[in-house]
């Protein structure tokens, strides 16, 4: 039995609601700069507010953590 995407599991884990993990690469060409791909390294179109380059990988995970967060509080408020 396959198990159930809460936001408890789905957060910590970079987990899209798609169920799709997300990660993040230094860029071969500038190992300066930083960005948000899925980690399964399957094609796929990543949501816009976590498309782009950043400075330090802190702030590309960061990204992540407020795309899910807010991703998961829309969730909860239709649930109610």
């Amino acid at each position: 039995m396959a198990e159930v995407l809460t936001r408890e599991t789905a957060i910590p884990n970079l987990t899209t609601p798609t169920g799709r993990k997300l990660g993040v690469r230094y860029l071969p060409q500038n190992p300066n700069l930083v960005e948000i791909v899925f980690a399964d390294s399957k094609p796929g179109e990543l949501p816009d507010k976590l498309k782009g380059l950043y400075t330090k990988k802190t702030l590309a995970l960061a990204a992540v953590n407020k795309y899910l967060h807010e991703f998961w509080d829309t969730s909860d408020n239709k649930k109610k």
